[in-house]
């Protein structure tokens, strides 16, 4: 972090960013439709050139450059935007090859990726190339309904705003996969999934636009319309009125001059305004000549940078990683711009040709006819087919050749069928072996601990033989899997059966399972585990950060004061000298009640970073003025400023 900047020099590029009032005094003049083509043009060919100098270097299917770069590029195409058909189609083979290598992974192991989002956004882009469903993406679908919280929600366990940092983009795009790619014999078990997500996304209060538009995406998805009010002409409850009053709500939040921002302390920005254009008219049926579409667009053309791309500044705050150069223009904010221009082009695309696009909408994806069969039958019918396929199958398998059945990775068919203890009564009364695990040390009993809806499984395992003192390869226990996932009705009947929440693990130390609660922000385990004598270890992640600075970053306000109320130390910092106060003060976008609560609990504002910054000077730093003297007087500073 260089030294703070003058206080005039942040004012002056504050006042540059504000909204403009330029369009608020006439309409916003008609369409421009060549000029749109233009640029649209332009944008997609540098999209396609970033993402094919992206993946010749790199290994990871970002969300950014593979999975939103292909639904706009195909986006673009079916609009009649010219696009190259040839790097589109290489780099849906890589997606799929990506997808293979990571399928198993994903359903038989621990996956240490952010699957909700990273995984979720690659099958949406596998459907925007044409890509069928099929074993790999099935066995992805399977974990990654595994993963869904007892509230109905998917977490994100990274927090890199804007893609990769909530819930609510998480639950949107997750629910969309189980809609479009349900293993053939599981699609009731799907259906139920998606609406216990639904009946979250109804409840979920979006804090900026990311939220706001992926939440109506989410309720669309769903299967919850746009009707602005019931037939009889009371007001609409439930999805549909939840929905109606989303539209409402984010049409009212475009800016003067016509765009929308990400947050209310920025100024608008082709990311949001991108993503509001494409949102209102899919979803809502926004006209794209009327004077809302119309002025959003005028925006994106006017902020074009050589109308082939938008600058969008990173929200990104501490530890990144390294910058990859792919011929995409503004440095390191070349990730965010790109993610920007991306929404900005399909936005463009819209306009050129209105309608509602079968590529943002969620519909079953045809399966592959005669898809090779890469599993034994009995573990494919245990993890994708219903309980009669699993039935029959049994039939032709007796029971000491069911005990030597392994499929990739080691896995056995008990562990597959998990996820439905009537597969799981079925194949004990077969002689499924309850002890056998994985290439890594995971058994049966390890993924019903972790895996969401498996505690009638885990039961049925337990009074079988299965061990909870049975550690992995790496020396987990099954009750650590369980915690770590949330699952608090787990981790109770672990320990009625003898777990203790004093040993997670053998001869290894994880992350606290509070660390990863707090990142998830999953505020019933957070509660657990602070009611537990474990939970008053405070961890540390590798970067030093400690359960309260983790939940500053997520900007979750009730973390931070249920964090507090047990005790939480003001005082620690992590590798570069910052305590919770100034991560408040440096997050987006500066949080003013974190701040007032740290404040009141005693936190020090005379207290410098590696940098020798106070958290008010690294508020200036980050240009959060409202949270300096001045504006609203939340920190106080020390020393001379610059």
């Amino acid at each position: 972090m260089a030294r703070t900047r003058s206080l005039p020099t942040i004012l002056l590029s504050l006042c540059a960013a504000l909204p403009v009032s330029a369009l608020a005094a006439g309409t916003a003049p008609e369409l421009d439709r060549e000029r749109i083509r233009e640029v649209a043009t332009r944008s997609t060919a540098l999209l396609q050139q970033s993402a094919q100098a992206w993946v010749m270097t790199q290994n990871c299917a970002s969300c950014h450059h593979q999975g939103l770069a292909t639904v706009a590029v195909a986006l673009a195409g079916k609009k009649g935007i010219p696009i190259d058909g040839r790097k589109l189609s290489l780099q849906s083979d890589r997606l799929a090859r990506r997808l293979e290598e990571r399928s198993g992974q994903h359903a038989f192991a621990l996956a240490t990726s952010n699957p909700a989002i990273g995984e979720s956004y690659l099958l949406w882009a596998l459907t925007a190339a044409g890509r069928p469903a099929g074993l790999d993406s099935e066995l992805v679908v399977h974990a990654l309904a595994g993963r869904q919280g007892a509230d109905g929600r998917w977490s994100s366990v990274e927090h890199q705003p804007p893609l990769e940092d909530s819930a609510i983009t998480a639950t949107a795009l997750t629910l969309r996969a189980l809609v479009e790619r349900a293993p053939p014999g599981r699609v009731q078990e799907m259906e139920g999934r998606v609406e216990r997500a639904r009946s979250w996304l109804e409840a979920a209060i979006p804090r900026e636009t990311e939220e706001a538009v992926f939440r109506l995406l989410g309720l669309h998805w769903a299967g919850a319309s746009a009707e602005p009010a019931a037939a009889d002409g009371s007001e609409e409850t439930g999805a549909e009125g939840s929905l109606a009053r989303a539209l409402d709500d984010l049409r009212a939040k475009q800016r003067e001059d016509g765009g929308w921002s990400q947050l209310p302390t920025r100024g608008s920005d082709a990311y949001a305004t991108g993503q509001a254009l494409v949102v209102l008219h899919q979803v809502g049926g926004e006209a794209v000549d009327g004077e809302r579409f119309r002025r959003g667009i005028r925006f994106l053309l006017d902020s074009a940078e050589d109308e082939r791309a938008w600058k969008v500044r990173s929200r990104r705050r501490g530890p990144r990683r390294p910058d990859v150069e792919t011929g995409f223009p503004f440095g390191r904010d070349q990730f965010s711009s790109y993610a920007g221009t991306a929404w900005a082009t399909m936005a463009l695309a819209v306009a050129l040709e209105p309608g509602p696009s079968p590529l943002l909408e969620a519909q079953p994806v045809p399966r592959v006819e005669k898809p090779e069969r890469r599993l034994p039958t009995v573990i494919e019918t245990a993890l994708l087919g219903d309980l009669e396929d699993l039935r029959i199958a049994l039939e032709a398998c007796e029971g000491e050749q069911l005990a030597g059945v392994r499929g990739p990775h080691g896995i056995t068919p008990l562990i597959a069928a998990v996820h439905d203890p009537a597969k799981v009564e079925l194949l004990l009364e077969h002689g499924a072996e309850v002890a056998a695990t994985t290439e890594l040390g995971l058994g049966a009993v390890h993924v019903a601990a972790y895996y969401d809806g498996a505690l009638g499984s885990l039961e049925l395992l337990l009074d079988a033989g299965a061990g909870v003192e049975r550690p992995t390869n790496l020396g987990l226990l099954p009750v650590y899997l369980a915690a770590i996932s949330g699952r608090v009705d787990t981790v109770e009947l672990l320990r009625a059966r003898g777990a203790s929440l004093d040993r997670w693990s053998v001869g290894s130390a994880p992350p606290d399972p509070l660390l990863v609660a707090v990142k998830r922000q999953d505020e019933s385990l957070v509660d657990y585990l602070l009611s537990s004598r474990r939970a008053r270890r405070w961890g540390r992640t590798p970067e030093g950060f400690s359960p309260l600075v983790l939940a500053v970053q997520t900007r979750s306000t009730e973390l931070v004061a249920r964090l507090l109320e047990a005790g939480a130390d003001l005082g620690e910092s992590d590798r570069e000298g910052e305590t919770a106060l100034h991560w408040a003060a440096m997050v987006d976008p500066g949080h003013d009640g974190i701040v007032e609560r740290l404040v009141r609990a005693g936190a020090n504002l005379a207290g410098r970073n590696a940098y020798g910054l106070v958290a008010a000077e690294t508020a200036q730093h980050f240009g959060h003025l409202h949270l300096v003297p001045g504006a609203r007087g939340n920190l106080e500073t020390t020393g001379d400023e610059e």
